[in-house]
């Protein structure tokens, strides 16, 4: 396979966006390919002081599915209010979109929250 249509490796960027006068505990995001094929072989973490350590996941399913759901908490720094990146996970496939679903988060407290969350192909030069 040539072009378009070859698998590729790719990392994509998960991202939650956290509202003024909130701080993030704890968050728990599911990520699957829409639009194409791709097997994930990679997990790492994010950005932020506390969240560095790739998010907890289901080692499985890097090996049995095209979908993931990750979790993560801190007893240190919560996130405060602006756009983090919160995790990168490695792809091979031909997936030309990701989706992001939020399945749960906590403030600082404990107390259920909602965030915006999405994932993205990082553009890398070929």
């Amino acid at each position: 396979m040539r072009g378009e249509d070859a698998p590729r490796f790719q990392p994509v960027d998960v991202f939650l966006e956290v509202p003024e006068g909130i701080r993030v505990g704890a968050w728990q995001i599911e990520v699957r390919p829409v639009g194409g094929e791709a097997k994930l072989v990679g997990v790492e973490g994010g950005e932020a002081p506390d969240f560095t350590n790739p998010p907890y996941y289901d080692p499985r399913a890097l090996a049995d599915g095209e979908r993931i759901v990750l979790a993560a908490f801190t007893r240190g720094r919560p996130l405060g209010p602006g756009r983090h990146r919160v995790a990168t996970l490695h792809t091979l496939g031909t997936a030309v979109r990701w989706e992001a679903t939020l399945v749960a988060a906590g403030d600082e407290a404990g107390r259920r929250i909602e965030l915006r969350v999405w994932a993205k192909a990082r553009e890398e030069a070929r």
